[in-house]
């Protein structure tokens, strides 16, 4: 049975200066169900990482679990004010879901007691700042190889730290699991 061409959005051109990956999604219309899509990494490094095979899939969604307690436990989110229009009553923020945020920062909290700073602090450079591994090693003077991949292994490893915390991987915190 050939399958109906009402729901295919291949793309048949990507725009000029366009970085995509190929990612494999659950299907919206088929419950069950996955999809190969074009997934843009022009601006994400973090996905960029797992397209190139840098980190695996664990890894990658222990990295997203991050980040989206990162966005829940923000108060107000980063909306922009435009100055130049008249200020309009009733615009207000809408309320903070205070069980969503504490949750979000009790997980942070997990993840922070569980890496050492360093790990943090690289885990924060990626996934926060939307750095990648290379720009980190600048701002921090490394420009050996050897140290650009010691700083990979290092996050890596703290991605490996943030699976186990939020329960993706079965291995105990101390073990290391042979990726590198």
């Amino acid at each position: 049975m050939k399958k109906s061409k009402v729901h295919d959005r291949i793309a048949e051109s990507l725009p000029i200066n366009s970085v995509v990956a190929l990612a494999k999604v659950d299907d919206p219309l088929e419950p069950g169900a996955y999809i190969h899509v074009l997934r843009s990494i022009r601006t994400d490094p973090f996905a960029r990482m797992v397209s190139h095979c840098q980190i695996d899939n664990v890894q990658f969604a222990a990295g997203r679990l991050y980040q989206l307690y990162r966005e829940r436990s923000e108060i107000g989110g980063g909306h922009a004010i435009d100055m130049t229009e008249t200020p309009v009553d009733g615009g207000r923020h809408k309320e903070p879901d205070v069980t969503a945020l504490s949750h979000a920062l009790a997980q942070l909290r997990r993840a922070a007691d569980a890496l050492q700073p360093y790990e943090a602090s690289i885990v924060y450079d990626v996934l926060t700042r939307n750095m990648s591994i290379s720009q980190i090693a600048v701002t921090r003077s490394i420009s050996a190889r050897r140290q650009v991949d010691a700083l990979m292994d290092t996050f890596r490893e703290a991605l490996d730290v943030l699976a186990v915390v939020y329960g993706l991987s079965t291995e105990q915190l101390g073990e290391t699991n042979g990726n590198g």
